[in-house]
């Protein structure tokens, strides 16, 4: 298991893009979104058959967004969320992050309390 100490600084990166910082200077680690990747056929293919690591050519700290943010902004969910974890589990990033609901900066207070259960 890969040791992360602390504090531990990662780029976000764009999974076909470019420049990849990491082949120029040194990187802790990585963040990739997954629902990007879903929409890449080639990427998504690649990542699946020979993991996240060897397609960007890094071997540091992976990190897999589930792409929640991206999700709440179109306010559809247009990707199974099965199709995520196959991915996960395929793709074997260090870290894979749960879909979820993130809160946005700008949200009034009263919003984020969310859907709290009623008792």
């Amino acid at each position: 298991m890969r040791q992360t100490e602390t504090p531990f600084l990662f780029l976000s990166q764009l999974i076909d893009g470019h420049p990849k910082p990491w082949n120029h200077f040194k990187i802790d680690g990585l963040m990739v979104n997954a629902y990007e990747i879903l929409q890449k056929t080639n990427a998504q293919k690649k990542a699946m058959d020979n993991g996240i690591h060897r397609y960007l050519g890094f071997d540091g700290f992976v990190g897999m967004d589930s792409g929640g943010f991206i999700f709440m902004r179109k306010k559809v969910l247009d990707v199974d969320p099965q199709r995520i974890l196959d991915l996960y589990e395929s793709s074997k990033p260090n870290l894979s992050v749960v879909l979820d609901h993130p809160l946005e900066p700008n949200l009034p207070r009263v919003k984020e309390e969310r859907d709290k259960p009623s008792l």
